[in-house]
């Protein structure tokens, strides 16, 4: 989620099994955590994405009005 939210490149992801490994010396999660590029993506487009698009549908179908902008300069 922190990659998505701070627009990091998905590549960024690739030594945080190095972090938590070394966060967390004593747990075998940590020591066997690995996320590389692929599967930072993965996650991106087959986990987040399809979870966010579900809560914003719910959203605009609980709303009375909503309002739909298309901002041409950009």
């Amino acid at each position: 989620l922190k990659v998505v939210e701070s627009y990091y490149s998905y590549n960024s992801s690739k030594d945080t099994g190095k972090l938590f490994s070394t966060m967390f010396p004593d747990s075998s999660i940590a020591r066997h955590f690995a996320c590389s590029e692929s599967k930072c993506a993965y996650l991106c487009h087959f986990g987040l994405a399809p979870h966010f698009s579900m809560l914003l549908l719910k959203c605009i179908d609980n709303a009375k009005f909503y309002t739909l902008l298309f901002d041409e300069s950009l």
